[in-house]
């Protein structure tokens, strides 16, 4: 093949992709990108809700993102999915460093942004919180 056809096929492909690109609504992204964060990452739920509400290329609403939030969640397991989130993070901190039952609390809660109950999920199903 030729350059010149190669580029011309080229062009083609990307108008083509843009144009099924623009197909897609904001809650089709929402969707498509928290399923990726909740299944490809060891992300909280408030992380990720941070994560897809400062997108740069388009505006997604805390509306938008709370539905495709819940739609990947049940995707990826429920609710329980989170318990199991924090329970791997904090046994990856554990690893890394030796923490007491307070300071593994506050990595999850304070910097990761687990819930209070999810980070006493995963102190006590580590032992680590008696």
């Amino acid at each position: 093949m030729n350059k010149a056809k190669f580029l011309l096929l080229s062009f083609a492909m990307a108008i083509s992709g843009l144009a099924s690109a623009q197909k897609m609504s904001l809650q089709d992204i929402a969707d498509h990108e928290a399923s990726e964060y909740i299944n490809r990452t060891n992300s909280s739920l408030k992380e990720i809700e941070e994560q897809l509400l400062s997108y740069p290329d388009f505006k997604l609403s805390k509306k938008s993102i709370d539905l495709a939030i819940a739609k990947a969640e049940k995707e990826w397991g429920g609710p329980e999915i989170w318990n199991q989130k924090a329970e791997f993070v904090a046994k990856t901190a554990l690893e890394e460093n030796k923490l007491s039952c307070p300071e593994l609390l506050s990595e999850l809660v304070q910097r990761r942004k687990f819930t209070v109950p999810q980070a006493n999920y995963a102190a006590k199903k580590l032992k680590v919180c008696q």
